[in-house]
């Protein structure tokens, strides 16, 4: 899960902003961990100590991007470089995706079923990206990515299979404070 960035739109560390009585990132991670227990690493950037701590329990591991000023390519190779050898595929959440739940993280799994050149991406209206699931093929060119570049360009590489599941609220992430004050008004 990446939770680096630089939050400079919401201008303060969203990461830790409360959305339903809880930190964003600790959201998310307790969604990637329901979906894949005992895997979940997170990738901080600003705020490190505190974003890492935020997750409580429902990350096994967190490591720091000294680079995350710039960008999400930095920090989607910086967790793959401390991913295991015997990795054979790796879902890149983004922490500010307050409504991607366990159940969706499974469907992209089940699409993926194991295949080493096979990719899955969340298709959002007319959109792919995140979460998406990469399989072990493609780990190598993720940890190859620099500066604002994520995976993009890997999910519409033909080289690789590609697999889409449909889940319309990955439309939304939190990068101002108005993205959280209509997120909370839409649940009350």
């Amino acid at each position: 899960m990446l939770a680096a960035g630089a939050s400079t739109r919401f201008g303060r560390s969203k990461m830790l902003v409360p959305c339903d009585g809880k930190p964003l990132v600790r959201t998310v991670a307790a969604a990637a961990q329901a979906a894949t227990p005992e895997r979940v690493l997170v990738v901080t950037g600003r705020d490190a100590a505190d974003v890492a701590a935020a997750c409580g329990d429902h990350a096994d591991l967190t490591v720091f991007n000294s680079h995350y000023k710039r960008g999400i390519g930095t920090s989607i190779a910086r967790g793959v470089a401390a991913l295991s050898p015997d990795v054979t595929g790796v879902i890149i959440t983004l922490a500010d995706q307050v409504l991607v739940d366990a159940a969706h993280l499974r469907a992209l799994i089940r699409a993926w079923a194991g295949d080493a050149n096979t990719n899955v991406a969340t298709r959002c209206n007319d959109n792919l990206g995140p979460p998406a699931l990469f399989g072990r093929n493609a780990l190598p060119r993720l940890a190859e990515l620099d500066a604002d570049s994520g995976g993009q360009a890997i999910l519409r590489d033909a080289a690789y299979s590609r697999r889409e599941v449909r889940f319309d609220a990955a439309a939304l992430d939190i990068d101002t404070p108005e993205d959280l004050e209509s997120l909370v008004k839409s649940r009350t």
